[in-house]
């Protein structure tokens, strides 16, 4: 999941039309891979884990998200704007 969506990123920059990648891979709870639950908070999203693995209400969005900034860094640490998606979250 986390490749996907970083290779998918990698060629957003690049200019190229992957919308229809966001339908091929599913965003799982980092810790147990269980489905998550998006609810709406104020301006954000917060992604819950629906069996709620943890024992607690956290989101696990930004978790996810660090990580697939984690393999788009590793994979193109040349690249100027991997540090962008540190923090991102939408």
């Amino acid at each position: 999941m986390t490749v996907w969506y970083a290779l998918a990123e990698r060629l957003r920059r690049a200019g190229h039309a992957v919308d229809w990648m966001d339908g091929h891979a599913e965003w799982r709870c980092p810790d147990c891979f269980g489905h998550l639950r998006f609810h709406r908070v104020g301006d954000g999203v917060v992604a819950r884990c629906v069996t709620d693995c943890r024992g607690d209400p956290g989101g696990r969005g930004e978790r996810i998200w660090e990580a697939i900034a984690d393999r788009y860094t590793a994979a193109f640490d040349d690249d100027a704007d991997a540090a962008a998606l540190r923090g991102r979250w939408w």
